[in-house]
């Protein structure tokens, strides 16, 4: 399960889980966790593994989520909310038909992380992190996730691992780690 509170309104909470039955479920709350409401991710067959966000001012909330799970893995797969998780088809105002962004093959343990720094020349640009086959990768979109760039860390086995996080400073730095699954550092 994840669990975020705007950065502008502590009344407007979203989470996501795993279930309660099957697929990843979203909740939003109105009135600061007293209640929630229960809502699902458009088009289904998500896996688990759930994180969110906000961007700075509050107006988008984000999820991330595993899908197309098979043998060899899942996606990651990137939703966008303008209503404070009420519905996650805000993307397809950019993609019509498509409420989400994909990426990866052979996925697991993605996360996500807005820089909301005031004074980061970066801000609002969007994180989000898994391993594959662990190998490390990470994507970052500077316009709300309309777009994504990927990119990997080097494959050698002091560089593997198995889960990671991703925040940033301040300044705009990105500070990504995990553990390392052959060295253990």
């Amino acid at each position: 399960s994840a669990i975020k509170i705007s950065p502008v309104d502590p009344n407007k909470v979203v989470a996501g889980t795993i279930g309660p039955v099957t697929n990843q479920d979203m909740w939003y709350s109105t009135n600061g966790g007293s209640s929630w409401t229960r809502v699902s991710l458009p088009l289904g067959g998500s896996g688990g593994d759930p994180a969110v966000d906000w961007s700075s001012n509050g107006g988008f909330a984000y999820a991330t989520t595993l899908g197309n799970c098979g043998f060899s893995g899942c996606q990651v797969w990137f939703y966008r909310s303008a209503n404070g998780g009420q519905t996650w088809t805000s993307l397809e105002s950019v993609t019509p038909g498509d409420p989400r962004r994909e990426f990866g093959a052979g996925a697991d343990k993605e996360y996500i992380h807005v820089d909301k720094a005031a004074g980061s020349p970066f801000k609002d640009r969007i994180y989000i992190c898994w391993h594959q086959n662990n190998v490390q990768y990470f994507a970052r979109s500077a316009d709300s996730g309309n777009t994504f760039t990927t990119s990997s860390f080097p494959t050698t086995s002091d560089e593997r691992g198995i889960g990671s996080d991703i925040v940033t400073g301040p300044n705009g730095h990105v500070y990504y780690i995990w553990p390392g699954v052959n060295n253990r550092t």
